[in-house]
């Protein structure tokens, strides 16, 4: 074996492994990290249309939705601090029937 041989054996191999190594990580950030990347990104693009904002309304009653107010009955409750919870009592239509098996 003269120099210029064993020169380019010892060269090659670290070569594959750098290669190697080089695919991972390429792989790593193109599966991994420009993802998340790209979720993050459109979650702070689109950060305040994300958000929940409920409507201040007066009246849900069930006749100013729309629902059938013989299957649908507004309720009230008060609770033990003062506040009051407004709902919708849906009546059922049809039994419920429960089947238990042993």
């Amino acid at each position: 074996m003269d120099a210029t041989e064993s020169q380019r054996v010892a060269s090659s191999t670290p070569t594959i492994r750098k290669g190697w190594w080089q695919r991972v990580r390429r792989a790593i950030v193109l599966y991994v990290l420009v993802p998340y990347l790209a979720v993050t990104l459109i979650f702070v693009i689109f950060q305040r249309k994300l958000m929940y904002r409920p409507k201040v309304t007066e009246s849900l009653r069930a006749a100013a939705v729309g629902l059938d107010p013989e299957l649908v009955r507004d309720v009230q409750l008060q609770t033990l601090d003062g506040d009051t919870l407004n709902g919708w009592l849906l009546k059922q239509t049809e039994p419920v029937v429960f089947s238990v098996k042993s």
